[in-house]
């Protein structure tokens, strides 16, 4: 389930920013913070691999044209 922190944590770390670096206050708690962190980690990865496949077949028509 999405809560503010995990929402905020995908978010900033969509974002391009090292969400990694950011930690509760000592004490404190933000459950959901890592979730939000792993979603954008895997949506990442999606994208890297779509580009990367577009980028094939485009180079795959540009040679055969």
């Amino acid at each position: 389930m999405w809560n503010s922190n995990s929402v905020i944590a995908w978010l900033v770390a969509r974002a391009g920013l090292d969400a990694e670096a950011i930690q509760p206050p000592t004490g404190g708690r933000a459950p959901g913070w890592n979730a939000g962190l792993v979603v954008a980690r895997r949506e990442e990865l999606r994208t890297r691999k779509r580009k990367s496949q577009q980028q094939r077949r485009t180079a795959m028509l540009t040679r055969a044209g």
